[in-house]
This record gives C-alpha cells, sequence and structure tokens, in this order.
C-alpha cells in the first residue's frame, strides 16, 4: 500500500504540473490575442468621405464685406453708364480740403467703409444738384472741422472714392444721420439705402429735395 502511494503521488504531481501549464499557457494566449485586437483597433480606421468641401465658407468681417469696386465679380448688374458718369469727379485743391473736412468731422472714428460711404454721398449730392462744395454744406447742412485734424485715412478714403470711383453700395445715397445722437424723422421719410456704423443712408426723394 505504501509502496502504492509512492507511485501515485509523483504521478499526481505530474497531471497537475501539467494542469497549470496549460491553464497558463491558455491565458497568455489569450492575453496576446486581446492585446493584438487592441492594437489593431486603435489604429484601424474608415476613411469617411465627408471631406472639407461641406464646409461651409466663414462669412467675411462686415469691414470687408462691401462691395468697393465696380470689378469685384459679385457686384449686382447696374446701370453702368450712371456708375461711370458719377465714377468721376476731378476735385479741385481747395474741393478735396473742405469733403476731408466733412468726412473727418461725420464720420472720422467709423472706419473706412463709414468714411467712403459719407464721401460717396458728398459726391452724389454734388453731382446730383451740379453743386460746389460751397453749395452742398449749405443745402445739405452738413458739418466740417478744422484740416489739422483730418487723418491719413480720411484722406484716402476721400481719395477712394472721388479719384478712383470706388463705392460701397451701388445704390445712390446723398443723405445720411446717426440716430443715436439726433433722430430724424424727415431722414427716415427718405428712400432707405443702407446702415454702416452708427450711420443710416439715404437717398432723397424729389418731391423733397424740389
Amino acid at each position: 500500500m505504501i509502496r502504492r502511494l509512492h507511485i501515485f503521488c509523483p504521478i499526481c504531481i505530474i497531471c497537475i504540473a501539467l494542469l497549470i501549464s496549460c491553464v497558463f499557457a491558455f491565458n497568455s494566449n489569450a492575453s496576446e490575442e486581446g492585446t493584438e485586437e487592441h492594437s489593431n483597433a486603435s489604429v484601424s480606421y474608415t476613411e469617411d468621405s465627408w471631406s472639407a468641401s461641406r464646409i461651409a465658407v466663414p462669412a467675411m468681417a462686415q469691414e470687408t464685406s462691401a462691395v468697393l469696386t465696380l470689378e469685384e465679380s459679385d457686384v449686382e448688374e447696374t446701370n453702368t453708364e450712371e456708375l461711370a458718369t458719377t465714377a468721376e469727379y476731378q476735385l479741385t485743391d481747395y474741393e478735396r480740403e473742405f469733403v476731408e473736412r466733412i468726412v473727418m468731422c461725420e464720420a472720422g472714428g467709423e472706419g473706412t467703409r463709414g468714411q467712403m460711404m459719407v464721401a460717396q454721398c458728398i459726391k452724389e449730392g454734388m453731382l446730383r444738384f451740379g453743386y460746389s462744395i460751397d453749395e452742398y454744406v449749405v443745402n445739405y447742412q452738413v458739418h466740417y472741422t478744422s484740416y489739422s485734424n483730418v487723418t491719413d485715412e480720411v484722406r484716402e478714403s476721400v481719395s477712394r472714392v472721388f479719384d478712383d470711383g470706388e463705392r460701397v453700395v451701388d445704390e445712390r445715397a446723398d443723405l445720411w444721420y446717426n440716430p443715436a445722437i439726433t433722430p430724424s424723422q424727415w431722414h427716415e421719410e427718405q428712400q432707405y439705402v443702407t446702415t454702416v456704423g452708427s450711420h443710416r443712408f439715404f437717398w432723397m426723394d424729389d418731391n423733397s429735395a424740389a
């Protein structure tokens, strides 16, 4: 009996060792497969057909969104004869100084677009009635400042409108006012054109002009 136990015990130990070895090998293999699958999952991907071409183009800033030249591709069809006529105006030195003083006083802090819009109104008003700059100041009742206060930005804005024929809007406009400073029902009864900065711009009705 004792001899049989001596033989049976080693056999049991060997079997247990083989069983443990098999279990360890199985766990190790499963772990490696899981790691491989995880590795493959982390680097594999499916390329999406959605592309950047679907992204909407960001809206442009207000300062750059206005049509400033007649050559721009997005300018709506307009009366080119009329625009060509109004695009040419040779300022004398005296007129240029006066226009710059008006623009500086009325829109010096409005940025290039606001300054150009005021300059465009001055130009339209002078051409509309054949006014000299002095007559324009009296009849349109605009204000002006000392020439020493005029900035280079204002000078450039005036030059772009009068010398280069650039426009902020295609529509004609010859009136403007700041409703936050001086509310005006009379202006609001005219033909509204656009708002730039703190100013609202209009084209004077013929009945009002008469």
